[in-house]
């Protein structure tokens, strides 16, 4: 390309910037007398605007283009139109402003006009999404779920703070971030899919949650609705495997190299959940089954700071016990969190190995001894929850999930 050419090309982009989402505008303006303002032609010409007001003037001169476009804009909003919204307007600056950056950077310039356009074609199922689609407290949910994301979590400190160089902050809140996340994609896979779908797929999708407390919920529906017997337990299985994609996920974020040494046990475990849920739902498909699953709430605040806190607490003793006793202080602390939490374990464990006070190789075994214990929580839940019956059926898929997992573990190439 010759020397021409390139310094045409910031123009060329300024131009294509402007009818892009000059387009968008012309196609909403209406074709009455009182029809909006700006449309195709008037984009295209404000982003050239830009583009030459920063090669002429520089910042000065686009503050004055700026402030004369805005002033005509206030007296064309005087007159009558059928757009009592602030789009055009304020995306004929935003156009102008485009124009002038793409003097400088033109890619991504075009990248933002192009959003913009975006966003603006799509406006009315943006609507419909925000007033129809989704309930007060959903949209309380998301927004909560950014604040964790990205406002606390880029601020906290990412390194140890504690004597024994094992509370992490930034890791720990990582971890709650996750833990919500999962809680809304949860939700609102429930709502997509309906109540329809039954206790298997609300089983699944409960346990990214808490698989503990969706065995109780599954045991307590069996119990009351006796049909629903494999169905319930098909889900209260179904909930494993969602836990061991929960500890992939957790352990992933954390420090990947511990999920590379632990993909085949976890893998393995997932696999048997699937099979004896399977099995189960075969056993239930010659039975009718009732539609009456609810959907259930999405973030719990309360419960996931409780976690957090149990996190903090786990990821503590841990490195306590790690330092005074060793590897088997750690593996029993792995064992007694397991009962309340295998996310928990898994986490602090990952952190111990990813701030290097524990080899990779060292950290499975308290992982899945965590897990193990956990199963067994999960047992004892079904046995409450469901009566005899239900724990008949639920503790052999529980037994074979994590055979299966130590299996994984024994054959694993690093073990």
């Amino acid at each position: 390309m010759n020397e021409p050419m390139l310094d045409a090309l910031p123009y060329a982009t300024a131009l294509a910037i402007g009818l892009l989402i000059g387009a968008e505008r012309e196609r909403r303006k209406g074709a009455t007398h009182e029809r909006a303002a700006a449309g195709i032609r008037t984009f295209a010409l404000t982003a050239v605007l830009g583009a030459v007001a920063v090669s002429l003037g520089g910042i000065w001169l686009v503050s004055a283009v700026v402030l004369a476009l805005g002033a005509l804009l206030i007296a064309a909003y005087m007159r009558p139109h059928d757009d009592p919204g602030l789009t055009t307007e304020i995306s004929l600056i935003l156009t102008l402003l485009l124009g002038a950056m793409a003097l400088r950077h033109a890619a991504l310039s075009m990248a933002i006009a192009v959003a913009v356009a975006s966003v603006m074609q799509v406006r009315f199922h943006l609507h419909r999404l925000v007033t129809r689609g989704v309930t007060e407290t959903e949209l309380q949910d998301l927004l909560l779920l950014a604040v964790a994301a990205l406002v606390i979590l880029p601020i906290l400190p990412d390194r140890p703070i504690d004597t024994f160089q094992s509370l992490n902050p930034h890791t720990i809140w990582r971890f709650t971030v996750v833990m919500l996340s999962i809680a809304v994609i949860g939700h609102f896979a429930q709502r997509a899919l309906g109540p329809g779908a039954g206790l298997p797929v609300t089983g699944f999708v409960s346990g990214f949650a808490s698989s503990i407390a969706t065995i109780g919920a599954m045991g307590t529906q069996g119990r009351r609705n006796p049909e629903l017997l494999l169905a319930a337990a098909a889900g209260a299985v179904l909930s494993t495997i969602a836990t061991m994609i929960q500890l992939a996920i957790v352990i992933g974020t954390i420090f990947p190299s511990v999920l590379i040494d632990l993909a085949l046990p976890l893998g393995a475990g997932a696999f048997a959940a699937l099979l004896y849920a399977l099995w189960a739902l075969w056993r239930a498909s010659r039975q009718a089954l009732p539609q009456t699953v609810p959907v259930g709430p999405g973030i719990d605040l309360k419960s996931a700071l409780v976690l957090t806190l149990s996190v903090s607490l786990v990821m503590l003793a841990s490195g306590a016990l790690s330092h005074w006793f060793g590897k088997t202080g750690l593996l029993v602390v792995a064992m007694v969190g397991g009962l309340a939490d295998a996310h928990s374990v898994a986490a602090s464990i990952s952190a111990l190995a990813q701030q290097g006070h524990l080899d990779i190789a060292d950290a499975g075994l308290p992982i899945l001894a965590g897990a193990t214990t956990n199963a067994a929580a999960k047992g004892i839940a079904a046995l409450i929850s469901g009566g005899p019956q239900f724990a008949r059926i639920v503790l052999p898929g529980l037994v074979f999930v994590m055979a299966a997992v130590w299996l994984g573990f024994a054959f694993s190439p690093s073990h």
